[in-house]
């Protein structure tokens, strides 16, 4: 089975700029992560 690629754009401002490009298991664990907070910043 061929495996399928999540990319991604920094935003806006270049829609045709450089794009980071993740497999499914990369995205999954980076989406994992920001449910459960550990990509968030220390409060104060």
């Amino acid at each position: 089975m061929a495996e399928r690629w999540s990319r991604r754009r920094s935003g806006l401002e270049e829609p045709t700029g450089p794009a980071l490009v993740f497999t499914p298991s990369e995205w999954d664990a980076f989406a994992a992560g920001v449910q459960s907070g550990e990509f968030n910043r220390p409060r104060a």
